[in-house]
């Protein structure tokens, strides 16, 4: 970073290589392949299951500074590609997470809530033909609340844990 706080412009092509060289699905294959240990062409073409020798070079060609070769012409990941791979993980990581748990806990907590303001009227006898249906609104406006504001707690919670992993790494 400059003293005006501005990343400098060859950072940012630097970077910009990199999520070229790993914008294709295949590329993350071969790095995720590397990633267990080396292999020669013909056993990276098997393992990442691709018919075309043409195909993985093409690919490896544009992973050329993630994947080197070592002294017996093995393809294994550079510093870079090792990298490459962390940072694949964690967006990994944070797709998997958001997919999670957050709407099994929201589920839960509101149906709790709708047993609690079914059965509340009853515990103080003010039931009345309404109870059923303002005990279920109730509870989908709870749930509705209750998921934007876990949702919006959890990601912060986890991006200020991110942020200080990366500060750590740093």
């Amino acid at each position: 970073m400059t003293n005006d706080g501005t990343i400098p412009n060859e950072t940012n092509h630097r970077e910009a290589e990199l999520f070229e060289s790993i914008s294709h699905p295949t590329r993350i294959e071969i790095l995720y392949a590397l990633h267990e240990g080396s292999f020669g062409f013909a056993a990276l073409k098997r393992k990442v299951g691709l018919s075309s020798s043409g195909n993985l070079q093409h690919h490896l060609s544009k992973l050329s500074t993630l994947v080197i070769t070592d002294t017996h012409g093995d393809y294994m990941l550079s510093d870079e590609g090792r990298e490459a791979i962390y940072a694949i993980g964690s967006v990994r990581k944070r797709i998997k997470r958001k997919q999670g748990t957050d709407p099994l806990i929201v589920l839960v907590t509101t149906l709790v809530y709708y047993l609690i303001q079914m059965n509340l009227p009853f515990i103080t006898g003010t039931v009345n033909p309404m109870t059923p249906i303002s005990a279920l609104v109730g509870s989908v406006a709870f749930g509705l609340i209750f998921y934007l504001v876990f949702s919006y707690a959890m990601n912060r919670a986890l991006d200020t844990i991110e942020d200080e992993k990366d500060s750590i790494a740093n």
